[in-house]
């Protein structure tokens, strides 16, 4: 019987952390059913920028697909038997891409049409998670911040229009290149009720119920706070972007959002909660669009 390849891949700020933390944990016990677990910490940076520079020969020229060195070079991380989880969320796209190219994983099909290259001798299924638009819009200004260095928040709203941008875009091309029935799909906002049964699906065991009560997750870093952002609009034109990157993590533990202060976004409120009006409807209309698809 033909191994199963799962690519978990975000998206981004949507708790991909603690998931891969449960899958990351349990990796032996996994491995004893039948499930192996390839996470971030064993694709970064090496497979990644191999696979990203495979994309970018799929974008060029999609006809001729991976060079064959490549190919065999991106399949050393797969397991010979078992079936096979394979995450990290920029696999599908990375946040700073947007500055770019006017919308969040724009490159969508070929990132895809790569990997059924490379592993389209396997059945290949996609688990994805959406989040409402104006409150992933904000997480991931805070994320390019955070990594990149500041950005004014007038520059990260100018470069995609944050009204026309939509799950489809992302949606669409999963299932095209690997069809409806391959294809999951969850709303963040019910992660946590969804989290043992996603666990379930990922690895082909029952074992979720057990693996999510039994896991300790290690911190995270704590979203950056609106004041945070402001000391950085402040402090960027006289020390630069980058220089703020050492600094950010202690403004921010200054100002906190669990010390009461709002989180961080690049949006007045009333136009964040005016972006996020469109989510809900859009995640119903592609219920009934794609019918096949595992809306959770």
């Amino acid at each position: 019987m033909t191994s199963t390849i799962k690519l978990y891949l975000g998206a981004h700020k949507t708790a991909t952390t603690h998931l891969q933390g449960i899958l990351i944990k349990n990796a032996d016990l996994l491995e004893a059913a039948g499930t192996s677990v390839t996470a971030p910490r064993q694709l970064r940076p090496d497979w990644l920028e191999m696979y990203f520079a495979a994309v970018r020969q799929q974008v060029k020229k999609p006809e001729r697909g991976p060079r064959p060195d490549t190919r065999t070079a991106l399949r050393r991380v797969m397991p010979e038997a078992n079936d096979w989880i394979l995450t990290d969320e920029n696999i599908i796209g990375t946040p700073r891409q947007v500055l770019k190219d006017g919308g969040f994983y724009a490159n969508t099909r070929q990132r895809l049409e790569t990997l059924k290259e490379v592993f389209g001798d396997r059945q290949i299924e996609v688990y994805f998670s959406v989040r409402r638009y104006g409150d992933f819009f904000s997480s991931m200004y805070s994320e390019i911040v955070r990594n990149q260095g500041f950005i004014p928040a007038e520059e990260y709203a100018g470069a995609f229009d944050p009204m026309a941008w939509s799950w489809s875009s992302v949606i669409e091309p999963m299932v095209d290149v690997f069809g409806e029935s391959a294809v999951t799909i969850w709303d963040f906002a019910s992660f946590r009720d969804l989290l043992p049964d996603l666990v379930n699906r990922l690895t082909g065991t029952d074992l979720g119920p057990r693996l999510v009560a039994e896991y300790a997750p290690e911190a995270t870093r704590p979203s950056l706070s609106q004041k945070t952002l402001d000391v950085l609009a402040d402090l960027a034109p006289a020390i630069g972007p980058t220089n703020c990157l050492p600094l950010t993590e202690m403004i921010n533990a200054k100002y906190a959002v669990a010390s009461g202060y709002a989180p961080g976004s690049p949006y007045p409120e009333n136009e964040r909660q005016r972006i996020n009006a469109r989510y809900l409807p859009d995640l119903e209309s592609y219920k009934a669009r794609w019918g096949g698809v595992n809306f959770l």
